[in-house]
């Protein structure tokens, strides 16, 4: 029997222990490839088509209402308005309109439109995958709370006629505070509109209902009387 001593011992291990550092730093630039070759979908960088809004009242069989009337060129979005809300001057390039909560103005609900084929095309998981990783690329560092799918199952608000997507994701704030936005995804008559609540992540939680609701009531109106 061919003996071996302490040395060839030392050298057969120290040759296994180089093979796994050189296995465990090829799956790692193995994983790393992988994630960089990860399809990544951008919110566009370009200006949003500007959307007009109106303060209206309404009467249907009863007392006056009121509603806000978003113009989106071929049609309108009427939604309630319980006086909640107030359009600001901000031009950000990332809304069509934004609007700020007249008791807590770093509260915001704005409303981002995209042409067709300008940004995902469907709400598939091929077209939605892609941005939630984009999400997760931003300079800020951000935690996704809660994805929706309205085709999967049922989950406020609901869109009327519509299947939908939702993301919520929360930040580090500059005064220590956690921020929280919520963004809606629909196709409404061939255009992608997502609906974007932002501010506090303890505010957008006790708001969640009243914001569901106020997009749950919204009617579509198009048509002549979209004309008007």
């Amino acid at each position: 029997m061919q003996s071996i001593n302490s040395k060839s011992l030392s050298a057969f291990f120290l040759g296994i222990a180089i093979q796994s550092v050189a296995l465990d730093a090829n799956e790692q630039v193995v994983s790393e490839v992988m994630l960089e070759q990860q399809p990544i979908t951008e919110w566009p960088a370009e200006p949003r088509p500007r959307m007009g809004i109106d303060f209206i009242e309404v009467q249907i069989d009863g007392p006056i209402e009121y509603r806000k009337l978003f113009d989106c060129a071929k049609f309108k979005l009427m939604m309630e308005d319980n006086g909640e809300w107030e359009k600001s001057s901000s031009r950000t390039p990332r809304y069509s309109v934004i609007m700020t909560d007249k008791d807590d103005p770093s509260l915001t609900f704005g409303i981002s439109r995209f042409l067709e084929s300008e940004f995902i095309s469907d709400l598939s998981a091929d077209e939605w995958n892609p941005y939630i990783e984009y999400l997760k690329t931003d300079v800020v560092p951000i935690t996704i709370t809660y994805q929706h799918y309205s085709k999967e199952s049922r989950a406020a608000p609901m869109i009327p006629g519509n299947n939908f997507r939702q993301v919520d994701y929360e930040y580090a704030l500059a005064n220590e505070e956690v921020g929280k936005t919520r963004e809606i995804f629909a196709f409404i008559e061939g255009e992608l509109l997502v609906f974007i609540f932002s501010g506090t992540k303890e505010k957008i939680d006790s708001m969640r209902n009243s914001h569901n609701l106020m997009l749950s009531r919204m009617d579509l109106i198009n048509g002549s009387l979209a004309k008007k």
